[in-house]
């Protein structure tokens, strides 16, 4: 149900509820239901020379669900012009055609794969001198579908078909005759162009109108034995009642009317109601303005449905808003089916370059506003195209952006955020804010915000509108100046020597000391300093941002004295007791500092956490070094405040 729905779609206008689609899916499954009998004929003829006449009987069935199936053979009726029997005339069915199910009279649409008509014909050779007031041949049949619902009582109502040979035809007439089929499905909303393919051999003038359709029985009350009456009843035959507001004339509900153009035979109308509908067409020869012989198409057509061979769609506003969410640049997506051509104009009444030939384009519209974009979809060969129309209604862009004021210095913050820009009257506002004393809050000036940690801190603004939502981030940075400052590494000096202490990052500094001690500078990056004593001296520097954040940190210069140290380069551990050990107990008296022993290549040979100023040139495992030099590195309270070089001598000279 729901694919037969979906193809409905686009027979319809899109706003069509669903129910009302479902009732013409269970209406003209009903009708094909209850179609299981004779839909059509007619009966022709073709003069072959020496009074022979090739005579046709086309009979037209539903073969829908099985019902009525084609008779072996049928018996035609031959009467003079007083009505009396001549003969019957015995002609065998011949092969049963189908004609095609989806065949409409329109390349552009296919019919619902619903219905099934075929056709037999039955044709015989017999011979039939010139006579006087010529000849009737008739066929009869019941009986018709139940579900035409143009006539009454349709399905206790039979077929009659017949034809008439001139009087004294000695020129051997050809009747008209219906050469091609006629599709049995018409397109309910699609105007008709549909020609009948009518022959006529002698060159007479042939006259094509809507008539009468008649019944299995003669107006005399003859009826011959029911469903197939044999002989069937002579002329004059009883015409069919149509349903007000139906004709013979008018047979078929459509807007402009169901029409048959008298000389081409061309079917115009348009058809605006499903269901089943009987039609008489009859195709009449004159010869110098006398009538010579009427072919009678009793015919049935089935109005549905279609579906477009070729169908052109795309994404409009109804079916997703968010496509407005864009602002002036819209992203189009094409639907069509069947389709390898397609023409898009976007309806900017000022502009003739707004078109475009991209299935899926992107297109920028000039301002705000409401636009009718047309879609034009075409087929392979171009024979066949459709259109649809939408309307687009733009707004001004949506361009989130917000800005920030206030101290953003970790120990003193106060950051107060605006909105900027223009929103939508309905727009709704949400802050997300992160590790801060207000992690989110809805409205379009949140209150002062505070981090409760330092680095840099995302921001976010979802604004949303309807069914859009737009996004603006960026980053704060908290700054915690004292987590940065770095007053440099730990030093060790010679008594008399001068040191460059230099502060890392910020813009203002102040170096200071917990003793006095003269310094170049006080107040910049870098200051130079020469003690004056031994000792192990603290500095600090307290930086401050272009923010107005500020920090401290502070290092140490350890002053040494040349002279006790002068001797320490080198140790001889060959028990003579002297040099015997490296001893730094001047600079770590207490044994707690950390030593590194290093060979010359940089690996580490020798190292103890806790030194006792004991090392005599042995490994890790206290087995003995090479003589040669080493470096030490001696580390207390994790900061390096002493590295020499020391020599292994064993055996001195």
């Amino acid at each position: 149900m729901n694919v037969i729905l979906n193809l409905l779609r686009y027979s319809f206008p899109k706003n069509t509820p669903k129910f009302v689609l479902a009732l013409v899916v269970v209406f003209s499954t009903a009708l094909d239901l209850k179609a299981a009998h004779l839909v059509g004929g007619d009966l022709s003829y073709t003069c072959t020379g020496n009074n022979d006449y090739r005579i046709r009987l086309r009979i037209y069935r539903d073969c829908a669900g099985g019902g009525a199936q084609f008779d072996g053979d049928v018996d035609i009726a031959v009467y003079d012009i007083n009505n009396v029997l001549i003969k019957t005339i015995n002609i065998l069915k011949g092969p049963t055609v189908t004609l095609s199910a989806s065949a409409t009279g329109n390349p552009c649409e296919t019919a619902p794969p619903s219905s099934c008509t075929e056709y037999a014909d039955y044709i015989i050779t017999d011979n039939l001198p010139p006579l006087a007031g010529g000849y009737t041949l008739t066929w009869q049949r019941c009986c018709r579908n139940n579900s035409i619902q143009n006539i009454l009582n349709p399905g206790s109502e039979g077929n009659t078909y017949t034809v008439t040979i001139p009087d004294n035809d000695v020129a051997c007439n050809n009747s008209p005759q219906f050469l091609d089929p006629a599709p049995v499905v018409l397109c309910v909303g699609t105007p008709l162009n549909l020609a009948l393919n009518v022959q006529e051999n002698d060159g007479d003038s042939v006259h094509i109108e809507l008539c009468d359709i008649l019944k299995s029985e003669g107006t005399n009350g003859c009826n011959n034995g029911g469903t197939i009456p044999n002989p069937a009843c002579p002329p004059p035959y009883n015409t069919i009642n149509f349903v007000a507001p139906y004709t013979s004339a008018n047979p078929i509900p459509a807007t402009p009317a169901f029409a048959v153009d008298p000389i081409t035979g061309i079917i115009t109308g348009t058809p605006n109601q499903l269901g089943r509908y009987v039609v008489g067409i009859c195709a009449s020869e004159y010869r110098n303005g006398v009538l010579l012989s009427t072919v009678r198409l009793d015919y049935q057509f089935v109005l549905t449905a279609c579906v477009p061979n070729i169908v052109s769609d795309f994404v409009t506003p109804i079916e997703d808003p968010s496509i407005l969410c864009d602002g002036l640049t819209l992203a189009f997506t094409s639907q069509s089916v069947n389709a390898n051509q397609q023409l898009w104009d976007f309806g900017v009444d000022t502009l003739t370059t707004d078109t475009s030939t991209f299935r899926n384009p992107t297109y920028t519209f000039p301002g705000p506003g409401v636009y009718d974009v047309t879609l034009i979809s075409f087929s392979n060969n171009g024979a066949c195209s459709d259109t649809v129309v939408s309307t687009f209604d733009l707004r001004t862009p949506v361009d989130p952006d917000f800005t920030f004021t206030g101290q953003t210095c970790f120990e003193n913050q106060n950051v107060l955020f605006t909105a900027l820009g223009d929103y939508p009257a309905d727009a709704d506002f949400l802050w997300e804010f992160g590790a801060a004393n207000v992690p989110a809050y809805n409205g379009r000036t949140p209150p002062p915000i505070k981090w409760i940690v330092t680095g840099w801190q995302k921001v976010r603004l979802l604004i949303t509108s309807g069914v859009c939502t737009y996004i603006k981030e960026d980053s704060v940075l908290i700054n915690n100046l004292s987590s940065i400052v770095d007053a440099g590494p730990d030093t060790t000096i010679y008594l008399g020597d001068e040191v460059d202490l230099t502060a890392s990052n910020g813009i203002d500094w102040y170096w200071y000391s917990e003793k006095y001690i003269k310094m170049s500078s006080r107040i910049t990056q870098t200051t130079t300093v020469r003690p004056l004593f031994t000792d192990t001296l603290k500095f600090y520097v307290r930086v401050t941002d272009k923010f107005g954040c500020d920090g401290i940190d502070s290092m140490n210069v350890i002053v040494l004295d040349k002279q006790v140290f002068s001797a320490i380069n080198f140790i001889s551990p060959d028990g003579n007791d002297r040099n015997e050990v490296l001893d730094l107990s001047e600079i770590n008296p207490d044994g707690e500092c950390f030593i590194t022993i290093m060979n010359r290549w940089g690996q580490e040979v020798y190292t103890n956490k806790a030194y006792n100023n004991d090392w005599s040139g042995t490994d890790n495992s206290g087995n003995d070094l090479p003589d040669g030099t080493y470096y030490y590195l001696l580390r207390c309270d994790k900061q390096i405040i002493f590295k020499s070089a020391i020599t292994i001598i064993r055996n001195p000279e």
